[in-house]
């Protein structure tokens, strides 16, 4: 089968402080973000950076599941203590204004057209390294060098996700963005345990159709593609019709594609993500004609991969089965005489029926007390006439 090919331009997305969320049903990520200031010393070089705790505890209910955990990372950085700065020594203008001196552009050299791009690289001292970290010889604190402990909380909500979620630290970045500021990221992945991977939900009613494997050119404007870490598909606002013969079922929703990616750009935020959202149909073709709608429906990436084509191209590829879901099993309960339906019921079926009280007839008192003196009833009551003149 010919895969069906597709280009899509993913805009840069805006990196959220304290955390960050990208993912899909089938895999969630965090990145975590905080922004430290050294008390005394300006940083030269970040030597160590390692993850001291990561500790989390979990809540669920019929409806999901609320993660809550912190990570605490430790960093060591080298640098010059205040005390032996001299007064020449010291920047003339702030933090901020100063940070523009360890700026330079990159010269551009002979490559391809897509990389021939000013690149702004930072002087500033930057570390990247997986979930363990790096642990330096030497940690004991100084007057040149500073151990700093960062704790990074976070939280979040998984809807009707079964089974112990575990987060694992996938990726480390440190990196200095002022003369003694350090921004800490963690890149942190929610994975399911293996024994629900492999746990099959079947149930009656459902129905998986194959859709046919596509390609998509996803090329990031405005970003620089160091590593590709993950493509995460995302459908939502779905609705389903049939043709006149009712053979063919045609799928519409809305299709957001997101790809965290690694930076190449140093200088701040590394762990970085795109996305882009199109409205997309699906032809699902059925052996029976269509005589009811589907309820739900389900898509699952069974084969999808994606590899790095340049700094601001990746191809991904995928082959997606949706799941429909034809039908619903309702269990009836019929109400038993010890229910509290069955006894409101008995009740009402042995209350005999009221009788309605008679109504008397108005100055029906007056007439009955003077029936056999006609002559006394002036005495009783008076009438009053009014005419009109």
């Amino acid at each position: 089968m010919i895969p069906r090919k597709k280009e899509v331009e993913l805009r840069p997305d805006y990196a959220g402080y304290p955390w960050q969320e990208v993912g899909s049903s089938a895999e969630r990520w965090l990145i975590l973000r905080q922004k430290k200031t050294m008390a005394f010393i300006d940083i030269e070089k970040v030597t160590g950076v390692e993850v001291s705790d990561n500790e989390w505890d979990m809540a669920c209910d019929d409806e999901g599941s609320l993660l809550n955990g912190t990570v605490r990372v430790v960093a060591i950085c080298q640098g010059t203590a205040f005390s032996e700065k001299d007064a020449e020594g010291c920047w003339p203008e702030d933090e901020s204004l100063g940070k523009e001196y360890f700026m330079w552009v990159k010269e551009p050299s002979v490559q391809k057209r897509d990389e021939q791009k000013e690149e702004y690289q930072s002087g500033f001292s930057s570390l990247i390294t997986d979930g363990n970290g790096i642990v330096p010889q030497k940690r004991e604190e100084t007057v040149n060098r500073q151990v700093l402990e960062v704790k990074l909380p976070w939280r979040t909500w998984l809807e009707g996700e079964e089974g112990d979620i575990k987060p694992i630290v996938s990726k480390i970045h440190v990196s200095q963005v002022g003369l003694s500021t350090v921004l800490v990221e963690v890149l942190l992945r929610l994975e399911k345990e293996k024994e629900d991977k492999e746990k099959e939900k079947t149930s009656t009613g459902c129905v998986s159709l194959p859709l046919p494997p596509e390609e998509l050119m996803l090329v990031v404007k405005e970003g620089y593609i160091q590593e590709i870490i993950g493509v995460m598909e995302n459908r939502a606002f779905s609705s389903c019709y049939t043709d006149e013969w009712a053979k063919e079922l045609f799928l519409q929703n809305t299709r957001k594609t997101s790809l965290l990616f690694i930076s190449s750009h140093k200088g701040g935020e590394r762990f970085l993500t795109a996305s882009c959202s199109i409205d997309t149909e699906d032809k699902l073709s059925w052996k029976q004609p269509v005589t009811l709608l589907p309820l739900s429906y389900h898509y699952e990436n069974k084969a999808g991969g994606s590899v790095r084509l340049s700094s601001s191209k990746a191809l991904c590829r995928n082959h997606f089965i949706c799941t429909v879901t034809t039908e619903y099993e309702r269990k009836k309960k019929k109400p038993s005489v010890e229910s509290e339906v069955g006894k409101l019921t008995i009740q009402k079926e042995k209350e005999p029926a009221s009788v309605q009280p008679v109504r008397k007839k108005p100055g029906e008192r007056f007439l009955k007390k003077c029936k056999n003196d006609k002559k006394d009833m002036k005495k009783e009551f008076t009438v009053v006439k009014i005419k009109k003149e």
